[in-house]
């Protein structure tokens, strides 16, 4: 017989667990944390998911006047880049659109005699406070290029060069 088997050797017995003591309030505390982490990232990943399932891209392409001699863009508050191009294939002047957006978003074109104006209208939603982000190009040919004024009026911010 060993002496971890005998009885009497002055081994000290452990603790007996009493209920309602530190460990079960420790543990209590623990489990609602827990709970509430879970809660908190499942509501977190919904309201992602929502969001990114609302966001689309626009691809729009309008053709222009051959004629104009004046181009007001106007973007509004919708944060677009907008680049003139001249191409030599192109047969006739065109303005491509490119955003990333999750409302409806559109190229309005006016022509007024010489002149013509886009407009780009959004009516996004301020959910998640995407800021969207896109590109107005305008294609021209060179004959048209040369002849032509260009005005942009961009509320978004400011145009850089």
């Amino acid at each position: 017989m060993s002496n971890i088997d005998a009885p009497g050797t002055g081994a000290p017995k452990p603790a007996p667990v009493a209920p309602g003591g530190k460990g079960t309030a420790v543990r209590v505390v623990l489990a609602v944390i827990g709970v509430l982490v879970t809660l908190g990232s499942l509501v977190s990943l919904g309201v992602v998911a929502i969001g990114l399932g609302s966001i689309r891209i626009v691809t729009e392409s309008r053709a222009l006047p051959t004629d104009m001699r004046l181009l007001s863009i106007d973007t509004g508050d919708v944060p677009a880049v907008v680049r003139v191009v001249t191409d030599a294939d192109a047969r006739e002047p065109r303005i491509d659109l490119r955003m990333v957006t999750r409302g409806q978003t559109q190229l309005n074109v006016a022509d007024d005699a010489a002149d013509s104006r886009v407009t780009l209208s959004d009516n996004g939603s301020g959910f998640l406070w995407f800021d969207r982000s896109g590109e107005i190009r305008v294609i021209l040919p060179p004959d048209v290029a040369r002849d032509l004024s260009v005005k942009v009026n961009e509320q978004a911010r400011p145009i850089t060069t």
